[in-house]
């Protein structure tokens, strides 16, 4: 498999750990991809026995003149390696179609928000901007104190691929501040793209239909407020 990520590289770093044990026997680590230049990602996969060059790749979006040829190197690269999967662990690019149709559903994306696509839910944001956003609106509708760690689909649209994969954890609606949600969702977050990879090498993966409404009808122009306010506040993530 190919991993893509951007930050940290916390999941990935729990990832090529699974491999070598007996979580994920069946999954073997082809690539690392990074968006950018000296993220903790890169210095987890190194330690992980990775070498930049030969299994760890920094391609940057920025210096390709079209999504089409950002996703050709992006290829390019995993066709090089062998890899038959794409997973995105904190990867803020937006992926490009090509990219998505050579991997046939064999991709999926990492998300630390509650999604229910096609209804407004918590997509969208990444890093901290998604639990701001969620703490916010959960103290103003006071219900569903929880949020989700989720592994979905990946699509060309950020966060509109279904899901596959989810777990839940409570929100302290008195104490948490982003920070101290965004550490007790990690584990969860780290379990969820695990097991969906552990589903993905049996090959029993099936998509989840939610019947819940995480955004009331009438709420949906407060939640678009909250978020457009996370944004401004972690404008990084």
């Amino acid at each position: 498999m190919a991993l893509a990520v951007s930050g940290g590289g916390t999941t990935m770093n729990q990832i090529l750990q699974a491999t070598k044990d007996s979580r994920l026997p069946y999954v073997e680590p082809a690539c690392v991809i990074a968006s950018t230049d000296g993220i903790g990602a890169i210095m987890k996969a190194e330690a992980h026995g990775l070498e930049m060059g030969r299994d760890i790749f920094v391609v940057k979006k920025s210096e390709f003149s079209s999504p089409e040829a950002y996703g050709e190197e992006l290829l390019r690269i995993t066709r090089r390696c062998g890899a038959d999967f794409w997973g995105q662990y904190g990867w803020i690019p937006r992926t490009p179609a090509n990219l998505i149709e050579a991997f046939a559903g064999m991709a999926v994306n990492q998300h630390a928000g509650p999604i229910r696509p096609g209804r407004p839910d918590f997509g969208k944001l990444h890093g901290r901007q998604t639990h701001c956003a969620r703490l916010a609106f959960v103290r103003e509708m006071q219900r569903n104190f929880w949020t989700e760690a989720v592994a979905q689909r990946v699509t060309v649209e950020f966060d509109e691929g279904a899901v596959l994969d989810y777990a839940r954890s409570s929100i302290e609606i008195k104490t948490d501040d982003p920070e101290t949600l965004a550490a007790r969702l990690l584990p969860f977050e780290h379990e969820v793209q695990i097991r969906t990879l552990r589903a993905f090498s049996e090959n029993r993966v099936q998509e989840i239909k939610f019947d819940d409404d995480l955004v009331l009808p009438h709420e949906a122009a407060l939640l678009d407020q909250i978020k457009r306010c996370a944004r401004h506040i972690f404008p990084k993530g």
